[in-house]
């Protein structure tokens, strides 16, 4: 149930931002066919700005957590204040007991969270050999430039 819902968390919330994605990656690594310029072009222009949005989201969706965590702590309190048991350890005990529906929420949040990350860190990777790519394609027209040739100034 955890797996599922963390997947749904992913699609619903972050997985828009990283869509074609891994198909790029997999036309940059492989060896049968080149990439198009404009393929480049739109690795180098569109995935950093959804890696700005995605960025956003994935900001907001750690506040989350952390308001998580906070509530926790104070639900840990209550308890062990509540709590008729005799020693303090017993009583940590029995109100951590009672909060680990919450820990469990708070580690399916986490885990979504890093997740995000890799993807993240994913494309940057992509993009920097996108720009590794690009960068090398124009050394070549500099060097090799094509150009029409004036066969007038040319006398035989």
């Amino acid at each position: 149930d955890v797996r599922s819902w963390c997947k749904d968390q992913y699609n619903t919330l972050f997985a828009k931002y990283f869509e074609g994605v891994p198909e790029l990656y997999t036309g940059v690594t492989e060896q049968s066919r080149k990439m198009t310029d404009s393929e480049i072009e739109w690795i180098l222009t569109s995935i950093p700005l959804q890696l700005i949005s995605v960025s956003e989201e994935l900001s907001q969706y750690k506040l989350n957590i952390e308001c998580l965590k906070l509530y926790i702590k104070q639900q840990e309190a209550k308890y062990v204040s509540e709590s008729e048991a005799k020693t303090v350890s017993q009583k940590k005990d029995e109100a951590a007991i009672k909060v680990m529906d919450y820990q469990l929420l708070l580690k399916a949040y986490s885990s979504v969270a890093s997740r995000v990350d890799n993807e993240i860190n994913f494309a940057r990777e992509l993009v920097m050999s996108a720009k590794k790519i690009w960068d090398s394609r124009r050394k070549v027209y500099t060097a090799n430039p094509v150009s029409p040739t004036d066969l007038d100034s040319y006398s035989i």
